[in-house]
């Protein structure tokens, strides 16, 4: 916004809606490392309908003739002694040819949707809360914008509410470029002290702020705006907003997984928060007849386990908090036994593992928990009646079978499988 880096006086300022035009080139250089973006050349033009990443806003992309422009950035430029307009692009063009330059329209015309109606809610934010928009990224996919203070749900709704029905109104976007000075008593909002010119966007009823960036010419353009989700910031909130064609693609996207759900439930979309319900309360009672299931097996098979016993749990129903359940409950001082067991969630590349052993055995050099570490290099401890934790990636060649009775014979357990 400051002078230097913009006189607001290049195509994409005059009309944001050019999408190409005849330019000649002014500068080419190749670059001595890849941009982030993969480009490997910079240009600049006498001018450019190409928008400069800056107030939140990514930098344009599109074509210099057969060149693809990857990103726009401003440069400090020695040589020239001023910011120039860089486009970083795959190819090079040679000083004072002239080329077409065409940005790609469907994405600058997404941002310009997304920042407008990111203006409208930041302008009724402040004039309803006090809140300064204090953080915005425009990104590929969404935009974020974060706000000084919190927000309840029904708060954030209210104010969606509100700027949608300012987006029907398809009031004008006006924007005007004014020198600071005059401008002193304005009430209008920025995040910087500026000097020189100022570049205003007001929306009669909604905002007026300080931006350099491209815009809507009505709100109408914006089409919708929806908050798909709000988080607490630094003791604000930050919003995730979708605009236009962003918002449509997502109300799509909803409306086909609501039918979808309607559809697998035999129910209308009204009613499928009862059925989840429901289907919620089935599982809970299911995971009940299963864990007591669970448990009966195995309490019948303890009786059996000897003085060092390794047991695989194979059914899917035995998983972790299981496992951890069974050798919490295993006593293993009266007998003197020690019991190593493998949940079902073990895997190829991950082998987990609960452990009680007496007291004796856990302090002396014949603790299982010492030779997993020493012999296969297990990760983890406890106290000796639950200690828990995990192997390595399996030996290669190794299956998981094959590694289970190796370590029962390094322990002189035996083996149970459940």
């Amino acid at each position: 916004m400051e002078k230097l880096l913009n006189e607001f006086n290049q195509l994409f300022d005059a009309d944001p809606y050019l999408r190409n035009a005849d330019l000649a080139v002014r500068y080419c250089e190749e670059l001595e490392s890849p941009h982030p973006s993969g480009a490997t050349y910079r240009i600049a033009l006498e001018q450019t309908v190409f928008y400069p990443e800056g107030g939140g806003q990514p930098g344009d992309t599109g074509f210099l003739g057969d060149v693809r422009v990857l990103d726009t950035h401003y440069v400090w430029h020695e040589q020239a002694g001023q910011n120039l307009i860089m486009h970083y692009t795959t190819g090079a063009l040679l000083p004072g040819q002239s080329v077409t330059a065409v940005i790609d329209w469907e994405r600058r015309f997404s941002f310009m949707q997304q920042h407008s109606g990111e203006h409208i809610l930041s302008g009724l934010c402040h004039a309803k809360y006090g809140y300064d928009n204090v953080g915005f990224h425009l990104g590929e996919t969404e935009t974020t914008l974060d706000f000084s203070g919190p927000l309840t749900q029904e708060q954030i709704d209210e104010l969606i509410q509100e700027a949608n029905r300012l987006v029907w109104q398809n009031v004008p976007l006006e924007v005007s470029l004014c020198e600071s000075d005059a401008i002193a008593d304005l009430d209008y909002r920025s995040k910087l002290e500026l000097q020189g010119k100022v570049r205003l966007v007001r929306i009669p009823g909604g905002d007026i702020c300080a931006c350099c960036g491209t815009h809507v010419s009505y709100s109408g353009e914006i089409g919708l705006i929806l908050c798909t989700k709000s988080e607490k910031w630094k003791g604000g909130v930050r919003l995730t907003l979708l605009c236009g064609d962003r918002a449509l693609r997502n109300a799509m996207q909803n409306q086909e997984l609501l039918r979808e759900m309607s559809k697998r439930l035999y129910l209308p979309k009204e009613e499928l928060a009862v059925g989840i319900d429901r289907l919620e309360a089935k599982l809970a009672t299911s995971n009940g007849v299963i864990r007591d299931s669970a448990w009966s097996l195995w309490n019948a098979q303890v009786p059996a386990f000897g003085h060092a016993s390794l047991v695989r749990l194979s059914l899917p129903i035995f998983d972790d908090d299981f496992a951890r359940l069974c050798v919490k409950a295993f006593d293993a001082e009266p007998m003197k036994a020690s019991l190593l067991v493998i949940p079902a969630t073990s895997g190829q590349s991950k082998l987990r593992f609960f452990l009680a052993e007496p007291i004796s055995r856990a302090k002396s050099a014949d603790s299982w928990l010492k030779l997993l570490r020493d012999e296969f290099g297990a990760k983890g401890g406890g106290p000796p009646q639950l200690s828990q934790g995990s192997l390595p990636d399996l030996p290669e060649g190794t299956n998981l079978s094959d590694f289970i009775s190796l370590i029962a014979t390094k322990l002189g357990a035996r083996i149970y499988v459940l």
